[in-house]
């Protein structure tokens, strides 16, 4: 995390395979401070729907897409 906010990546996920579950960190800057990230939204199987990249919102992939195993 330390090196992404060093490179201001606006947004990463941590994806768990285990837990079926994706937490969207996004930066968020402060005009006095460094960057910092904050978890924007944990998505799971009961909120789905709602995974989207923010910063690219045309690029898509869905939950059953990232967990597709097959």
């Amino acid at each position: 995390m330390d090196i992404y906010r060093k490179m201001e990546v606006d947004e990463y996920w941590i994806v768990d395979w285990q837990k079926r579950q994706v937490e969207i960190y996004t930066l968020d800057y402060d005009e006095n401070e460094e960057p910092q990230y904050g978890l924007f939204k944990t998505i799971t199987d009961d909120n789905k729907e709602e995974l989207r990249i923010i910063h690219f919102p045309n690029i898509k992939i869905s939950f059953d897409e990232l967990f597709d195993i097959g």
